[in-house]
C-alpha cells in the first residue's frame, strides 16, 4: 500500500460554524482573511443559532470582541433571525448596554420590528436602554 496524501477540504460554511462555536475573535480573523473565503459568509445563517447569524450568536452570549470583529468585517446589523430578532433585539433584551450602544453606532435600527411586531424598546423596562434607544430613533 502507497502512502498517498489526502486533503480533505470542508465547504466554507461548515468550518465557519464551528470557528464560531470556539468564539475565539482571533480564530475567527485569521478564518476570514484567507484569500478564498468570501466574507460575506458573517452574515449567513447558522442552523445551530436558532436561524441566526454568528453576530446574533456573539450578542447573545454578550462576547463584544467577536461582535466587534464581526461588525469591523461587514456584519449586517440589520438582520433577523427566524424569529425576527436583530442583534439589537438581543442586546437589548439581555440589557448589554456596551453591545447596544455599539451596534447603535454601527447603524442598527431602532425602529426595527420583529416578526411579531416588537421593536426593541417594546421588549425591555430598563430606563436607560429605553431612553439610549429613543435617542437613537430618527437618526439613521
Amino acid at each position: 500500500m502507497s502512502n498517498v496524501e489526502r486533503k480533505v477540504k470542508f465547504p466554507h460554511s461548515l468550518v465557519f460554524k464551528e470557528v464560531v462555536k470556539e468564539g475565539d475573535s482571533s480564530e475567527i480573523v485569521e478564518f476570514l482573511k484567507r484569500p478564498s473565503v468570501d466574507t460575506g459568509i458573517v452574515n449567513t445563517t447558522l442552523t445551530s443559532t436558532h436561524g441566526g447569524t454568528a453576530l446574533h450568536e456573539f450578542v447573545r452570549d454578550g462576547n463584544m470582541k467577536c461582535v466587534r470583529v464581526l461588525v469591523n468585517l461587514g456584519a449586517d446589523v440589520n438582520l433577523h433571525d427566524c424569529t425576527g430578532w436583530t442583534p439589537l433585539h438581543y442586546s437589548v433584551n439581555s440589557e448589554d448596554m456596551r453591545i447596544t450602544k455599539f451596534l447603535l453606532k454601527h447603524g442598527a435600527d431602532p425602529d426595527v420590528l420583529s416578526y411579531d411586531g416588537k421593536t426593541p424598546v417594546d421588549i425591555t423596562d430598563n430606563f436607560e436602554m429605553i431612553e439610549l434607544l429613543m435617542a437613537h430613533y430618527g437618526n439613521l
